[in-house]
């Protein structure tokens, strides 16, 4: 019997061991998980660390254990293993692209396109958005996207990491030896590129430019979705990849990746992606490719510029009521009214087009950058002290100028498509109002402290009619201001 209980002993303590082990490699923490269209649920998680080619990846949001995948944000493992990643917002689809795949996810799908062709996630878990800290991510299961992108993927329990090994890191299988008799081989030596491409630089978001040290060079020219893509085979970039912050007119971004084969078996592609601004073309710029060097003017466009703002987001939920967020109902009637805008031929720029903290002066600075021609900003009220208080309330910074005009355009445009109270244009120093250079106005749909109003917010329908007299309140005052 002593015998026994000894030995039992043992067996707790190793078990007591590998449990601390287990609890001190990895942390739980709290996220939330997208569930449905503008719908998300905090979850508590395990994290997982992340290394790829034996090099520990930091990522703003982790790695984490889901519904029995290990989840991980899709740009940083697609960077790490030289793949290039497009965002979709209206598709709600990232696309990761190579030389020779392309593989498309689409959130809450749990079926991949790969080459066009459909393929399963693994244990039918959908690629999903993570939000941690006000910082929104795509993730999706780790194995899936690797594997897919040619890297073999390692688990260790007992450190919760994730290990990923990039094609050109996996081991040879080792060769027998060669007899004496056998002549060897010399080594092929290493192919060197044809020429260099420089990093690409912005002046002032209006001159983009970059250059081939082969002065007969000129890249592959072409546009997709959005985005004007330049490809030099047998070209190598100074640095592997990177990106160019321009906001200019009609590019947003420009985004460089260096790439190890492509066209017709060559061992180099540099490839440049400009991003443009929602609704702007190839046709938007002065391309110049002369003497191995690309020069860029961004043209511009005559439509109207508009900035929508949908008020608060991620880390600031703005008000809350019955297990309601501001934040939650004023990004839906944001995307609203920017699509109407869109369709009567505006230009739209969003301050933020998801669940991201953007702070107010980032808010106005890009309205003031882009030169906008109007600023919307959209908000849900509160007065917890009065609960019965309800109804739609228009703010500009001072009345007597063009942003009382839109102000009374959109008020009037609001009552006559969602009938809610009416409490009037009013006036107040609102740090966006104030700051923008362009006229603005920032529109209080109702009152969420008002218990029947919260759920006329939470609707919808209601929502769409309240973004339809938004839209449609802008585009009366863009035709009397000569603008559309």
């Amino acid at each position: 019997m002593k015998r026994f209980a000894a030995v039992l002993l043992l067996i707790l303590t190793a078990v007591a061991l590998l449990a601390v082990t287990a609890s001190a490699a990895t942390t739980t923490t709290a996220l939330s998980v997208r569930t449905g269209p503008g719908q998300f649920e905090t979850v508590t998680v395990n994290t997982a660390s992340l290394e790829v080619d034996g090099q520990l990846l930091q990522t703003d949001v982790p790695a984490f254990v889901y519904r029995s995948r290990t989840m991980v944000p899709i740009r940083f493992i697609s960077d790490a293993l030289g793949a290039n990643v497009e965002w979709n917002q209206d598709a709600l689809q990232a696309t990761i692209t190579t030389a020779d795949k392309t593989i498309v996810l689409t959130i809450g799908s749990a079926t991949a396109l790969v080459n066009g062709q459909s393929v399963a996630l693994y244990d039918g878990v959908p690629a999903t958005m993570a939000v941690l800290n006000g910082i929104s991510r795509t993730v999706v299961p780790v194995r899936f996207v690797s594997e897919q992108l040619g890297a073999s993927v390692a688990w260790d329990q007992q450190q919760y990491l994730v290990s990923i090994t990039s094609p050109k890191q996996e081991p040879e299988t080792p060769q027998e030896p060669e007899t004496p008799e056998t002549p060897v081989e010399p080594e092929t030596p290493a192919v060197e590129p044809d020429y260099t491409v420089s990093i690409p630089k912005a002046s002032s978001g209006s001159v983009l430019s970059w250059s081939a040290s082969d002065t007969a060079v000129s890249p592959k020219v072409f546009t997709l979705d959005g985005r004007v893509v330049f490809d030099y085979p047998g070209g190598k970039l100074d640095k592997a990849s990177g990106t160019v912050n321009v906001n200019g007119p009609v590019v947003k971004t420009i985004r460089y990746n260096q790439y190890d084969h492509g066209y017709d078996d060559t061992p180099y592609v540099a490839r440049i992606v400009l991003d443009l601004q929602t609704g702007m073309t190839k046709d938007d710029l002065e391309i110049n490719t002369t003497g191995g060097s690309v020069s860029i003017r961004q043209v511009g466009d005559p439509r109207p510029l508009v900035v929508v703002d949908a008020g608060h987001g991620g880390k600031d939920p703005g008000a809350m009521y019955d297990g309601y967020n501001e934040k939650d109902f004023v990004l839906p009637m944001a995307l609203e009214v920017g699509q109407r805008l869109e369709a009567a031929g505006c230009r739209v720029i969003y301050s933020r087009d998801d669940d991201t903290y953007i702070t107010l002066s980032d808010r106005a600075d890009l309205a003031n950058e882009l030169g906008a021609d109007i600023f919307i900003s959209i908000h849900a009220n509160a007065m917890p002290q009065k609960p019965n208080i309800n109804g739609l309330e228009t703010y500009c910074y001072k009345l007597g100028g063009q942003a009382e005009v839109l102000a009374n355009y959109v008020h009037d445009a609001i009552l006559e498509a969602a009938s809610p109270e009416d409490r009037g244009v009013r006036t107040a120093n609102y740090y966006v109002l104030r700051e923008t250079d362009m006229p603005a106005i920032l529109v209080e749909t109702g009152y969420m402290s008002n218990a029947d109003e919260c759920q006329k917010l939470a609707d919808a329908t209601y929502q769409k009619a309240l973004a339809r007299g938004i839209a449609n309140g802008a585009i009366d005052y863009l035709h009397a201001a000569g603008l559309l």
